[in-house]
């Protein structure tokens, strides 16, 4: 399936659900500690320098959308989906460095930056514009529609991070110090739609308002943006915590839960944003054939009054937005296979607008020589019944050095060729990982 430059980009403005899980969580020890939260299976010394994870994840495949008529295809599409959507995240690690304690338990201190852009469109919104309100012509329909909802934000962020072990049982903490560096956010607090068509009464009414912020750059002059050491810490710096319990049920069994991204959102004020509003109500003729002049009909038609439904314009130059840093639950047990890797399995929650979405995961971590240690694994994404194969490498360049290079689903990623891109019709999204990191893995086990 061959898709021009333009309509790609066109795709990723119109229609940009959660990012992909992949095998570097478990294969980065750094990624490791920041996915089950309170584990200790960790090297003693570890410091990694420029990790880079992007990733995009889809609610649908690009077969369902592209092919044949786009607008069929989103008919069919929001019969079984409350939304459309698609999430991208990257996140680097500039610098992270972890270590072991004298008692057991693990240290880690980092500098991350990173970008989330999340774009969803209501079902209900799409359905109306692609069939329209009351599709069959008669009865009463109203309709209270998400409508758009888009967020791109790119932040900095310090963490800490503490594992302490009590007998058979671990705890651990992050605390994040966030800092939002520039973004935009659009938003629909009202978009209701109302019909009544019932052969003696004919009415119409419509209110919505959509709004839309930016921060930290101005929209028309996007090359004005320098990114500078003072974006680490602002007004709007915020902490994020992360919270974690582990569990040894025998010497090759670990069970956990990490709560993280708590409170779950990241408020911004002090910024501009523009509001979009308006309202129309409109009544058909009331008549009765053959009492009613035809010239009485006409005059109720062209006392309708349209100006209504043009959008009044507000700003406001001191509000606050809210960035959605969607909360996350995971439970998971590692199983120890020997002194050469585990086996890990684990469920992931992350509430959203739409519901739960839920994810399951299964990796196998190995490092059965100094050279090489990978990590493979299959993710599940319930919501959608769709599956994602992940691998992901790390290899010894010099001693305690070792690169990294993982992906996921590396036979349904994007070709590039004669100024078009080439997407496979099972494509539901992509995660990319590399990095440089210098550890020593002695002693690493559960």
């Amino acid at each position: 399936m061959r898709i021009t430059w333009y309509l790609l980009a066109l795709t990723a403005v119109a229609i940009p659900a959660i990012g992909q899980e992949s095998a570097f969580s478990i294969l980065s020890p750094t990624q490791r500690v920041a996915t089950f939260t309170a584990t200790t299976y960790l090297p003693n010394r570890f410091l990694a320098i420029g990790a880079v994870n992007p990733n995009l994840s889809l609610n649908f495949s690009a077969g369902q959308l592209l092919n044949g008529d786009p607008s069929e295809n989103i008919r069919n599409l929001v019969q079984s989906r409350l939304y459309l959507g698609l999430e991208s995240e990257v996140d680097v690690e500039v610098l992270s460095v972890l270590w072991k304690n004298k008692k057991g338990g693990r240290t880690a201190l980092g500098l991350n930056a990173g970008s989330i852009v999340q774009v969803s469109l209501d079902r209900d919104f799409l359905r109306i514009a692609t069939e329209g309100i009351l599709p069959d012509g008669f009865g009463e329909e109203v309709v209270n529609s998400k409508g758009i909802s888009a967020n791109a934000h790119v932040f900095s962020e310090l963490y800490l991070h503490k594992v302490r072990s009590f007998g058979r049982s671990n705890f651990g903490y992050r605390v994040r110090l966030v800092s939002p560096v520039a973004g935009a956010q659009v938003a629909t607090p009202e978009l209701e739609l109302r019909r009544i068509n019932n052969g003696s009464v004919n009415e119409i009414a419509l209110n919505y308002e959509f709004t839309t912020a930016f921060y930290g750059v101005d929209p028309n002059n996007l090359n004005s943006f320098r990114p500078s050491p003072s974006m680490l810490f602002s007004k709007n710096t915020s902490f994020l915590f992360d919270l974690g319990l582990e569990q040894e049920l025998n010497p090759k069994l670990k069970v956990g839960l990490a709560v993280q991204n708590i409170p779950g959102q990241i408020r911004i004020s002090g910024i501009e944003t523009t509001s979009y509003s308006g309202s129309i109500a409109y009544t058909g003729p009331q008549f009765t054939l053959g009492q009613d002049s035809l010239s009485s009909v006409f005059s109720e038609l062209v006392q309708f009054n349209i100006d209504s439904l043009l959008p009044k314009v507000t700003t406001n130059v001191d509000a606050s937005i809210q960035i959605p840093f969607k909360p996350v639950v995971r439970l998971y047990a590692h199983r120890y296979m020997g002194e050469d890797g585990i086996l890990a399995l684990s469920a992931t929650i992350r509430p959203s607008a739409y519901g739960n979405d839920l994810r399951t995961s299964a990796y196998v971590y190995s490092r059965s020589n100094k050279l090489f240690h990978v990590a493979y694994g299959l993710n599940w994404w319930t919501n959608n019944n769709s599956f994602d194969a992940t691998i992901a490498g790390r290899i010894l360049l010099a001693p305690s050095t070792r690169l990294t290079i993982g992906m996921s689903n590396p036979f349904l990623l994007p070709r590039f060729g004669q100024g078009s891109i080439f997407l496979p019709e099972n494509f539901t999204g992509f995660s990319v990982s590399a990095g440089i990191s210098f550890g020593f893995y002695r002693n690493e086990s559960l």
